[in-house]
């Protein structure tokens, strides 16, 4: 049997990895929208965890230097 190598993987800049990343962002506060309406079903408690939650993804560009650093906050249950 002779061995196939695959062919090597395209690396990401650094800009590509930040665009990936706020795309991901943008889609994760997007699907938490419903959790900031007047109507949703949510305690107070649960709001200011959900707040808190889509204000950490807000600040991800600033709170790190380098795409490979980012740390995702924890969504809330």
């Amino acid at each position: 049997m002779v061995a196939v190598e695959e062919p090597p993987k395209p690396r990401l800049t650094e800009w590509s990895k930040w665009q990936i990343i706020r795309e991901k962002r943008n889609r994760l506060l997007a699907e938490s929208d419903w959790t900031q309406t007047p109507d949703a079903p949510l305690d107070d408690k649960k709001r200011a965890e959900w707040r808190a939650y889509r204000q950490a993804l807000r600040e991800i560009p600033q709170r790190f230097e380098r795409a490979d650093d980012v740390a995702w906050p924890e969504c809330p249950k």
